[in-house]
């Protein structure tokens, strides 16, 4: 982890939230709803984006198996409940 990545979680998120989300993970952490996600006002573009970055990576097998991982891991249920709206968003974010 670099210096700026922890500044920003030492800022946002406590040690207790830290260590429940594993090793450290910027899209993890921008991602998850007890994480950095609720500080994020333009969420949807910022994960519409996020998402697409990813999808190309995977696209082109730039980051392998990891990121293929991340990204089932980022529209998983856990992150997106189901609620009409979420899953709207999910659909609309997972092209």
């Amino acid at each position: 982890m670099n210096d700026g990545s922890a500044r920003v979680q030492a800022a946002f998120l406590d040690a207790e939230c830290v260590a429940k989300l594993g090793p450290p993970n910027a899209m993890r952490f921008m991602f998850h709803p007890d994480a950095l996600r609720p500080y994020i006002v333009n969420w949807e573009a910022t994960a519409a984006s996020l998402i697409q970055w990813l999808h190309r990576d995977a696209a082109t097998g730039r980051g392998g198996l990891e990121t293929r991982a991340l990204l089932r891991y980022l529209t998983t249920e856990a992150l997106f409940p189901a609620d009409d709206e979420t899953e709207a968003a999910t659909r609309r974010l997972s092209g």
